[in-house]
This record gives structure tokens, sequence and C-alpha cells, in this order.
């Protein structure tokens, strides 16, 4: 999201610019009319003084508006990319800060997954130890059963003789 807001606020910027230089390039074309308007009105002048003197004094003015707001549209660009610089240094900023805690917390799950992993080796180390030795109980007590059979069996066969003779 804030991704999209510095995104957006870029863009906003980038649309103001362009609106400050059509601004300035119109500013631009009314002076290049004001010099032929200018050139125009000198030529009137000759004719008449007095009209001349009011339209210098016209032009002249239009010249000083021109200037001051050819000024203010100067300072505004400039204070424009300023800000634009200094919201940019602070995303770059915040961003920084994200990234350093997210790797921190990457860095100890990671930890605490490779403790898992260790723990659950053991247990499983633990539990195949557990089963041969069950599995070799198991085979031990069959052997055991086995011969305890074998043992009834010959103890009944010698009675028997015993019994018979």
């Amino acid at each position: 999201a804030a991704a999209e807001r510095s995104a957006s606020d870029h863009a906003a910027e980038v649309a103001r610019t362009r609106q400050l230089e059509t601004k300035l390039q119109a500013a631009e074309a009314k002076v290049a009319q004001l010099d032929s308007e200018l050139v125009v009105q000198t030529g009137q002048a000759q004719v008449a003084s007095v009209t001349a003197a009011e339209l210098r004094r016209d032009v002249e003015r239009q010249a000083k508006e021109f200037v001051l707001e050819r000024r203010q549209l100067e300072l505004d660009f400039n204070r424009s990319i300023q800000e634009e610089t200094a919201s940019r240094r602070r995303l770059q900023g915040r961003y920084r800060k994200r990234i350093s805690r997210l790797t921190a917390a990457l860095k100890d799950r990671e930890a605490a997954c490779s403790k898992l992993k260790a723990f659950m080796d053991s247990e499983l180390r633990t539990l195949q130890d557990r089963e041969h030795m069950h599995a070799a109980e198991r085979r031990n007590w069959r052997q055991a059963t086995a011969a305890r059979d074998v043992a009834r069996t010959t103890e009944e066969r010698l009675l028997r003789a015993i019994g018979a003779a």
C-alpha cells in the first residue's frame, strides 16, 4: 500500500511538473506574442506618440507580470522537486527499516526451524533406536518361547519314556 501511495504520489508530482512546464511554455509564448506586439506597437508609436507611450507602459507592465509569474512558476517547480526528493528519502528510510526488520525475523525463523529440525532428527533417531530394541526383544522372546517349547516337549518325552520303563 505504501508503495502504491509512493507510486501515485510520484505520478501526481510528474503530472504537476508537466503542468508547470506547460504553463511555462505558455508564458514564453505569451512573451513572444508580447514582443511581436511591441514591435507592432512601436511602429504605431511613430504615427501617434501618445498611443505609443500608453502601449509601452502596458507592455512593460505585462512584461513585469510575466517575469513575476515566471519566477513563481520556477519557485513552484523547484519546491515540488524538493518535496518529491524528501518524500522519496522518507520512503527509502521506511523501506530500509522494514527490510532490516523482516531480515532479522527471517533469520530468527530460520534459526528456530534449524533447531526444530535438529530436535526432530534426534527424536527420529531415538524412535528408530527404540524400534530396533523392541524388534530385538521380540526376537529374543520368540527364541525363548521356542526354546521353552522344545524343553517342554523334551521333558514330556522323557517323562513318558520313564513312565513306560
